[in-house]
């Protein structure tokens, strides 16, 4: 299943979106569009029950959650997963306490600790790959093989994220790639 990005940037306010690009793993926007604007163009090209991934480009950047993001406006219809760095247990619940409908624990900033603390935190507990070339951009393992690591260990979906594409999909142990 194809996943809408929406890179977003700013505090409570001043939210911003804009066309995506990534940096390595970092994403960027490259111009700018108000937040609400590019959530209504994500909602539009998608039904219901359909998810949006929202990319805190700032927490991502400064490898820390931005929790004004968090607490931001909730899309109704829509499934809205957060992409934010996690590193700890203690962000997982930070990330939590916001109006995301889930919080994708990304690969490459979690410790060890984190993944395995929100398998048992999160209601629906969810991962996120950031890949390259087919191989996924912290370990160089291939998409495949971090993905089912994560399966394997009990996450219910990997967000992959195509980050020389922009693309998004979704990857399950029902649903395949």
């Amino acid at each position: 299943m194809t996943v809408p990005l929406i890179p977003v940037s700013g505090r409570r306010g001043g939210f911003v979106s804009g066309a995506l690009r990534f940096d390595g793993v970092r994403p960027l926007i490259d111009g700018q569009v108000p937040y609400e604007e590019a959530l209504m163009e994500a909602y539009g090209a998608t039904g219901p029950g359909d998810s949006i991934a929202i990319l805190d480009v700032d927490g991502l950047a400064g490898r820390e959650l931005n929790t004004d993001l968090v607490k931001s406006r909730r899309i109704r219809g829509r499934t809205s997963l957060l992409v934010t760095c996690i590193r700890t247990g203690d962000d997982v619940l930070d990330a939590m306490c916001g109006s995301f409908d889930g919080v994708c624990i990304p690969y490459h900033t979690a410790s060890e600790e984190a993944l395995e603390e929100s398998l048992d935190l999160l209601e629906e507990p969810r991962a996120v790959l950031f890949c390259r070339d087919g191989r996924e951009v912290s370990t160089g393992a291939s998409t495949e093989d971090a993905a089912l690591r994560l399966l394997r260990m009990g996450f219910r979906e990997a967000l992959v994220i195509d980050t020389a594409e922009l693309t998004a999909e979704i990857v399950s142990r029902t649903r395949g790639r």
